[in-house]
């Protein structure tokens, strides 16, 4: 039984890594925590934020799908940024050029705030701002700063933003933990 939570992990620390992370290596296997539409809908509101219209003209299989090749997208590009290959973004040029958004002005107590509102009509749409916030990792941030987690089998991803730039592991209290662990027992 796959705990449910974990699909919720948000160790990237840039939402586009967290999506990457849905897919994680647990007990000897890979996991997949996107396992239905519905694993991804839970994850895109309560993880990314992005509101889902409840009248929406595409199915859940097909936001499940498009979701599911956004990811891929978007984690061949990150390996191939890190390993320093010439980047293709024409895959992900198409969840780019689907964004319908607008600027809303909203109140919240007695301030005014300009909050960025997406349209939901399509799937694109509706995954238009994990797109743009994967090339705003690719392009923007330090390639020097996005590691892949040192522990033993571990594929998670996160943005080091520790002070030394140092960080080494997903989780201190997981991965460095269990090397922890093992180099005390001499296994390492």
């Amino acid at each position: 039984m796959i705990n449910e939570n974990l699909y919720s992990l948000t160790i990237g620390d840039h939402i586009a890594l967290d999506m990457l992370n849905t897919v994680s290596y647990l007990d000897g296997r890979i996991v997949d925590y996107w396992r239905s539409s519905q694993n991804v809908i839970r994850w895109l509101v309560n993880i990314a934020g992005i509101d889902i219209a409840p009248t929406r003209s595409f199915s859940d299989q097909e936001l499940f799908n498009d979701a599911i090749e956004l990811r891929e997208v978007i984690r061949t590009l990150v390996e191939q940024r890190k390993a320093g290959c010439n980047l293709d973004f024409t895959k992900l040029s198409l969840f780019l050029s689907g964004a319908s958004s607008y600027l809303a002005i909203t109140k919240s107590s007695n301030n005014f705030m300009l909050q960025r509102r997406y349209r939901s009509d399509s799937t694109i749409e509706v995954l238009s701002p994990l797109a743009e916030a994967a090339a705003d990792l690719l392009i923007n941030l330090d390639v020097n700063l996005l590691k892949r987690c040192c522990g033993l089998n571990c594929i998670l991803w996160f943005y080091d933003r520790s002070k030394s730039h140092r960080r080494r592991w997903c989780s201190m209290d997981v991965c460095g933990n269990r090397h922890k662990v093992s180099r005390y027992r001499g296994h390492i």
